[in-house]
């Protein structure tokens, strides 16, 4: 095996290739790890609609609750 010329090269592409894909791959799990947060724009209002909307709660306990959060 030779230590210098082109077969040395190979080797080093694939460890570029596979530094860089650590990169992309550490900046999109921050990224999404981020984004999942809820926002600062969520009021209890928007989120008890949310719940509401996605049939986690019924029309009773919505308008009970909202009535709750408007006090």
């Amino acid at each position: 095996m030779h230590w210098y010329g082109y077969d040395h090269m190979g080797w080093m592409a694939i460890w570029w290739v596979l530094g860089a894909a650590l990169i992309v791959a550490v900046l999109w799990a921050f990224v999404r790890a981020t984004r999942s947060r809820t926002s600062d724009d969520d009021t209890p209002q928007k989120i008890l609609e949310r719940r509401y909307a996605s049939g986690e709660i019924d029309h009773d306990t919505f308008e009970r609750m909202s009535a709750e959060l408007k006090r």
